[in-house]
């Protein structure tokens, strides 16, 4: 079982690492939504181009798996308060 210190401290860092990688991939789907890729203005080489469409798109995977872990801690901070506040309700009633 969780500390109720550890517990609130593996919370505030989920939301904050929630919030940042939200607001990542919020940028991401903008930068693809809006055609925002960093390719040259002249074209480039097909190349070039396709090292961008790459770049773009695996920072836009980082921060997708980031997202889902701190999603991840979350969960696991709601679970273990829950299971404690069930246990000390079992213990209440016995």
């Amino acid at each position: 079982m969780m500390t109720p210190r550890t517990r609130w401290t593996m919370i505030l860092i989920a939301i904050v690492g929630t919030g940042v990688c939200s607001s990542a991939v919020i940028s991401f789907i903008l930068t693809i939504f809006n055609n925002e890729l960093p390719v040259e203005p002249g074209g480039g080489s097909l190349q070039a181009q396709y090292l961008a469409v790459g770049q773009t798109y695996s920072q836009g995977f980082t921060v997708g798996f980031f997202l889902c872990l701190f999603l991840s801690l979350v969960a696991i901070a709601i679970g273990s308060w829950t299971d404690s506040r069930r246990a000390a309700r079992l213990s209440d009633q016995t």
